[in-house]
């Protein structure tokens, strides 16, 4: 069974493709979902799969919030290898493959899914280990200080 959340331009050549292919009884197109249903949710999925890429128009998300939640929620991610993804996601705490590769997602997609119990709970530690530290509240609220202190000395500024 694969849920695709949200909606964009290609979701109807998606649909159509599914049909083709046989398999739209397998796939739910499920339209936009909100954090909090990606929260309630979350624990019936064995993973976040998040191809990102650059779009025609040049647009492009570069930290992608939804990585962190997954994380944070203890949701392996598969994840391009793109812009802000490749910051969050090291060795051991998701799979990172190249943008518009699908043998690379594919791959990364069996990886993920052959893991041992074992081998997903230590990804799954690690990557909220990696969340908690890195991005939490206070975690940005400190670099953010410790930002504004360094600025502040170099300017010649005392608080």
């Amino acid at each position: 069974m694969l849920d695709l959340v949200g909606d964009g331009e290609q979701k109807s050549l998606l649909v159509a493709l599914a049909n083709q292919l046989g398999i739209a009884e397998q796939v739910h197109f499920l339209g936009g979902r909100t954090s909090e249903w990606i929260i309630d949710n979350a624990s019936h999925y064995l993973a976040l799969c998040t191809p990102f890429c650059e779009a025609r128009d040049g647009d492009r998300d570069t930290g992608p919030v939804v990585v962190k939640e997954a994380m944070a929620l203890g949701l392996p991610v598969i994840c391009s290898n793109f812009m802000g993804c490749k910051e969050m996601i090291t060795e051991g705490t998701g799979v990172l493959v190249p943008p518009k590769d699908p043998q690379s997602l594919a791959v990364g997609i069996v990886k993920t899914y052959s893991l041992s119990i074992q081998q997903r709970m230590s990804q799954l530690e690690k990557a909220r280990s990696r969340v908690a530290r890195l991005y939490s509240a206070r975690s940005s609220a400190q670099k953010l200080a410790t930002a504004i202190e360094s600025s502040q000395q170099i300017q010649g500024v005392t608080l």
